[in-house]
């Protein structure tokens, strides 16, 4: 499991139920710029925070548990992976991903309460103004990563794993007849 024992404590203490969800909601209005307005979080939650939204690799996790913000570079059954593509336009990709790492990064420093000398808008990734053909493609393959689903699907697995219910042995027992029969 990628999370220990005393990390599901603190999702479900701190994400679960209505106060989570707001909570959630908060933190993604910031993550978004929707707001400035940064949620009170102690520094347990704000390194949670950052080891899902910003995942690294580590030693300390079982085998198939590895994730790192750059996996998306290996594409999907419905995208291509960088080794699928013409150099140029995998570093193109590249480029784009370290934009979403760069902000994603920053917007984990403003929910610590730092402000940033130079913000990266989220908005300004698909703005057309002012960039040459490759930096408009860097902007919104970035923009369309974090904007459609990355950000809310790292939210969305917070809240399931903050409001997953853990079965007694006589529920296990139960669930497993009742998937049997299935």
């Amino acid at each position: 499991m990628r999370w220990s024992k005393g990390e599901m404590e603190l999702f479900k203490n701190t994400f679960s139920g209505d106060k989570g969800e707001e909570l959630l909601i908060q933190i993604r209005d910031v993550l978004m710029q929707f707001t400035e307005e940064v949620p009170k979080l102690n520094e347990d939650v704000l390194a949670l925070l950052e080891k899902m939204i910003l995942p690294k690799l580590t030693s300390d996790l079982p085998v198939g548990f590895q994730a790192d913000i750059y996996n998306a570079l290996a594409g999907t059954p419905e995208r291509a992976g960088i080794k699928d593509v013409h150099p140029e336009v995998a570093i193109l990709q590249i480029k784009a991903q370290d934009l979403v790492y760069d902000y994603l990064k920053q917007r984990i420093e403003v929910l610590r309460g730092k402000k940033t000398n130079y913000p990266i808008s989220l908005l300004e990734m698909k703005n057309k103004m002012n960039k040459t053909d490759d930096e408009r493609l860097i902007s919104m393959l970035a923009y369309l990563f974090l904007e459609h689903g990355y950000i809310e699907g790292s939210l969305q697995s917070i809240k399931t794993v903050a409001n997953h219910k853990d079965l007694t042995p006589e529920e296990q027992e139960k669930q497993a007849k009742m998937n049997s029969t299935k």
